[in-house]
């Protein structure tokens, strides 16, 4: 399919890198797609690693950073096999980005830049966010390698973000060491290009219909001095604009409800988790910062999702005023019928969520923390 839609041609790449688009053509086609399959026995392998983490150092010792990265790594895994069995649906909003756009706002390129300048922005700091808590996690560990494989001390660094069962006693290379190192890192080492891709999907989808949709809302006017004929047409051709939105809308529902639904429940865990060990007596200056650190991390990611579908949201909530504002009473019954249609269809904005639970805005963003808090007050209440 010819890509001529600005910003397309940029979301398939990145899908493709981080293994979440199988619609490939060319000499490497085969070696791609088996590749892309690979790639979720590895997350799969990955998950059961960093949970297997969590009972090396001691379950209860294990409830902060371990616990997040198992998260981290569940979600994931979940988020890459969901993106694998409804492959085609990715191939389908994005065949229906292009669609929309060539059918009914041509000539509006312009326009649509103009709404979506942000949007590349956005997914570069998010890049740049991801890389940087990977490296944060990651690259001190493998320093620590290097120096023990050069010099050969038994003692490893105290390393700023490490492993709850090593920051409060003498860090020593031995097989628990390395085995809670590379089964916790499996998430910043596989499972955070797969996180960067579907929420790169999910900015990109929601960026460009909060385009499309204020591209439609400019076009609701009844046009002055038409004839009755031409009017009807011109309305009819609205109600198709309008059915084209909505069968996408739907579309991203259904792809990101049920990955977002477990991003937003696995997180609240993680929160409740790491308030947990923080408010423990013993916990050190150092393990303190490690927790708020990880913390920081996970609320990044949950805020930023959610900020972008509460745009989209608030975004699409417009349809309903601008219909209403047309000059419906000058039209004929006949008319008004479509109208009345395309006012019930506009009076339910996008709304990401899995059949009603966790839904993806920042209500529920700040709902979650309150529910954690919550969560976290009654374990200190039962000790």
């Amino acid at each position: 399919m010819d890509m001529d839609v600005p910003d397309l041609p940029y979301l398939i790449k990145i899908l493709k890198y981080s293994g979440h688009y199988y619609n490939v053509s060319g000499r490497w086609a085969n070696f791609i797609r088996a590749f892309q399959k690979l790639r979720l026995i590895i997350n799969a392998t990955a998950m059961s690693m960093s949970v297997w983490a969590l009972t090396i150092g001691g379950l209860r010792s294990s409830l902060g950073i371990e616990m997040t990265y198992a998260c981290l790594t569940i979600m994931t895994t979940v988020q890459h096999f969901h993106m694998y069995r409804n492959r085609t649906r990715t191939e389908a909003i994005i065949a229906t980005f292009q669609e929309i756009r060539n059918t009914y706002q041509k000539g509006t390129d312009i326009e649509f830049k103009n709404y979506t300048r942000f949007m590349w922005k956005v997914v570069k700091v998010y890049i740049v966010m991801i890389v940087g808590i990977c490296s944060a996690m990651s690259l001190p560990f493998f320093a620590d390698l290097v120096v023990w494989f050069v010099w050969e001390t038994p003692t490893a660094f105290r390393i700023p973000i490490g492993m709850d069962s090593m920051v409060d006693k003498e860090p020593v290379r031995d097989a628990t060491y390395f085995a809670v190192v590379l089964f916790s890192n499996c998430w910043t080492i596989l499972g955070g290009v797969t996180q960067m891709g579907v929420d790169t999907f999910l900015f990109v989808s929601c960026y460009s219909l909060s385009s499309m949709v204020k591209t439609f809302c400019k076009q609701l006017k009844v046009p002055p001095n038409s004839t009755p004929e031409e009017t009807t047409a011109h309305i009819r051709l609205l109600a198709a604009h309008q059915q084209a939105l909505y069968k996408l809308q739907t579309e991203i529902r259904r792809t990101f409800g049920f990955p977002f639904f477990v991003q937003n429940l696995l997180g609240s865990f993680c929160i409740c988790s790491l308030l947990y060990v923080m408010s423990e007596n013993g916990a050190t200056l150092l393990s303190q910062f490690i927790y708020v650190f990880n913390m920081i991390a996970v609320l990044m990611i949950l805020a930023s999702t959610a900020h972008v579908a509460q745009h989209v949201k608030n975004t699409t909530s417009e349809v309903f005023e601008a219909l209403y504002e047309m000059n419906w009473y000058t039209l004929r019954p006949s008319d008004r019928k479509y109208l009345v249609t395309m006012l019930g269809v506009a009076r339910n904005p996008l709304r990401i969520h899995f059949y009603g639970l966790l839904p993806l805005d920042m209500e529920n963003f700040m709902s979650m923390l309150n529910t954690s808090y919550t969560y976290f007050m009654f374990l200190k209440s039962i000790e």
